[in-house]
């Protein structure tokens, strides 16, 4: 019986704690709903610990974001799953109406915004071609200009460099 246990946890340990990413870095475009697209690069700085930067433009703006990320396998290869904190900054330049306190407007003129984010996803990497697809969605608290949550997602595609 205690054999039987040892040996169960041993394989719940290996298969809980899977580091299988198939790549080092991953260099694409991130589409975001709501907003606009952004320059996403993740790379893995130790399996399964990645870092994950966004660079984005709009109408008369520029944002920056950044993820600390945990891949997990999902037993399929090539198919993960995985988790984010971060945060994200950025500034415009044209007047921007935030709808607070319901029905409350307010004008900020330009000036920048500064955020934290969370994000939890699902990517697949081809073995046969060297393409990621990631889609993931989380929310955004809003700390300056405004205090706001948000929620949102995104789907990325990358070249992946082994």
């Amino acid at each position: 019986m205690k054999k039987l246990f040892t040996t169960i946890l041993l394989l719940s340990a290996i298969t809980f704690s899977g580091q299988a990413q198939s790549y080092k870095t991953a260099i694409g475009f991130k589409g975001a709903f709501p907003g606009f697209g952004a320059l996403s690069v993740k790379h893995f700085f130790s399996p399964p610990n990645a870092f994950e930067i966004n660079l984005g433009a709009g109408y008369n703006s520029f944002w920056v974001q950044a993820f600390y990320m945990r891949n997990h396998d999902l037993g399929s290869e090539g198919l993960e799953w995985y988790w984010g904190l971060g945060g994200d900054a950025g500034s415009w330049g044209n007047s921007y109406y935030h709808n607070r306190y319901y029905g409350k407007k307010h004008d900020y003129k330009g000036g920048g915004f500064l955020g934290a984010d969370a994000v939890v996803g699902l990517e697949y990497t081809f073995n046969e071609i060297p393409i990621n697809l990631a889609v993931d969605f989380g929310p955004t608290l809003r700390i300056l200009p405004y205090t706001a949550v948000y929620f949102g997602g995104s789907f990325a595609i990358r070249f992946a460099i082994k």
